[in-house]
């Protein structure tokens, strides 16, 4: 019923935002996690609808020094490094369609990230908590002890791509890798070493095992205070990207905080059309 709901909700806002002749932004920032092949077809589709010409993340860079430019322009990124992203680079390769995938470094030797432990069942009896939310809120040495209690007793099967995945994927033509840290942890609850380390050790680690260099950043869970700025830019990253929602103006100055809609990989035709075009985030409020 809830999503029945979006989807009314998502047609409205499309259909309002044409009829009163808004224009979508001159350049639009997309981001995923799980997309589906339908999902993602649909977002070539919409932004080729809209005469939008993708971009990769290398070309980003000097668009948004720009005062202008005369066509729309689209970027496409993907969080996490899930194993369904492979099931998108056929689309890629027929579509000649470029994307970014942030990599947190350590679930790819481990195989999951930490929220689908503190998603698992019985997972409670061991940690006291039961919302993800709550260990998102917890002091980064507290929730990281938790997830290693759970570990301990709960398997999981494989989520995150293996080594050998993340190879093919960066070797692909039209896929750029950049960097999610390494455990993904809640940035702003770290301490100023934690930070470094997270940053400065994903950008090598990845680096090392795709033999090109990591530039491109994606702060997990969109959170970051200010310290994580200045620690963003001295571990040598060219652009980071946010989970905010917002309009890239033209010459976008601050390359650290570059902000995403956020399309739901769970949600339906016209709610994630709505959240392309940064409507539905206008309206309520959320990514």
């Amino acid at each position: 019923m809830k999503k029945i709901i979006k989807e009314i909700l998502g047609f409205a806002l499309v259909k309002w935002f044409f009829l009163t002749g808004k224009k979508p932004d001159q350049v639009l920032s997309i981001t995923f996690h799980q997309p589906s092949v339908e999902l993602f077809s649909n977002v070539i589709s919409w932004l080729r609808l809209l005469n939008y010409r993708i971009i990769a993340l290398p070309e980003l860079e000097s668009v948004l020094d720009q005062a202008t430019i005369k066509e729309k322009v689209a970027f496409i990124t993907i969080d996490d490094g899930w194993r369904s992203n492979l099931e998108l680079l056929p689309i890629l390769d027929m579509e000649h369609v470029p994307i970014a995938i942030f990599i947190p470094s350590e679930p790819v030797l481990s195989g999951n990230y930490w929220w689908e432990y503190a998603k698992a069942d019985g997972q409670s009896a061991i940690s006291g908590i039961h919302k993800v939310a709550d260990f998102k809120s917890l002091p980064e040495e507290e929730r990281s002890q938790k997830i290693t209690a759970i570990k301990a007793s709960i398997t999981l099967h494989r989520s995150c791509v293996t080594k050998d995945e993340l190879i093919l994927l960066a070797n692909n033509k039209w896929v750029t890798i950049g960097s999610h840290t390494i455990t993904h942890p809640i940035l702003k609850h770290c301490s100023s070493q934690r930070q470094e380390e997270e940053l400065a050790g994903s950008k090598k680690e990845l680096g090392e095992w795709l033999t090109k260099p990591i530039e491109y950043f994606a702060y997990p869970n969109g959170d970051y205070n200010a310290e994580t700025l200045l620690l963003v830019k001295a571990s040598g990253y060219r652009m980071s990207f946010t989970d905010r929602h917002g309009k890239i103006e033209l010459p976008w100055t601050n390359k650290m905080e570059i902000p995403r809609n956020s399309l739901n990989d769970e949600g339906g035709y016209y709610e994630n059309y709505s959240k392309l075009l940064g409507i539905w985030q206008k309206v309520f409020g959320e990514n």
